[in-house]
């Protein structure tokens, strides 16, 4: 009993989190979560979009220095589902612009078929005056992934403390590869 106490107390908190796949039927996906995300429904735009916003659906947690959060915009409109591949790509550039890029890679995720959905994760060191300012942070690390699919834009961000070392990391890292879109709809 001592041991487990003791193992207890040096576990970080975000290692302690209980991790909940939210699953979305609407919208043909499921994404996990440490504990219920808040759901906010609003508007999304960006340079590809072009003037009017689109309908989104916003998606938050925190836990112990690390804010998560997922846009799912809405881009099924025919104008605009031609643009999909453009707006994914404008995603990961814009997220490159955040900061010091550590890495941009490809990865693939799960929607019942053999060639799966394919997308980017952006992994950077947020700029000292933006972002990391606004959450109270000497410095910051943000990972993004985004990904094109079922007509909508799905957008992961995770904004990792620099206090909260490999223990953050891991909650930021799960956070933006957990999301499938083997859902039915």
């Amino acid at each position: 009993m001592i041991i487990a106490l003791t193992l207890l107390a040096f576990t970080p908190a975000p290692a302690l989190a209980q991790w909940q796949e939210h699953v979305s039927t609407d919208l043909g996906m499921a994404k996990e979560f440490p504990g219920a995300p808040l759901i906010e429904e609003g508007e999304y735009q960006t340079i590809v979009i072009g003037d009017a916003p689109v309908p989104a659906i916003f998606y938050s947690a925190e836990l112990g220095g690390v804010e998560l959060k997922m846009t799912v915009a809405d881009m099924r409109a025919p104008d605009l589902a031609v643009k999909g591949a453009s707006a994914m790509g404008e995603c990961y550039f814009d997220a490159e612009l955040e900061g010091d890029v550590l890495s941009n890679n490809a990865y693939r995720l799960e929607d019942g078929t053999p060639y799966g959905i394919h997308g980017r994760i952006v992994d950077v060191i947020l700029d000292a005056d933006e972002e990391s300012d606004v959450l109270g942070f000497e410095r910051a690390r943000k990972q993004t992934s985004c990904f094109f699919a079922k007509g909508r834009l799905f957008k992961s961000e995770a904004v990792i403390a620099d206090t909260q070392g490999a223990a953050g990391l891991e909650m930021a890292s799960r956070f933006v590869r957990s999301l499938r879109f083997d859902v039915g709809q």
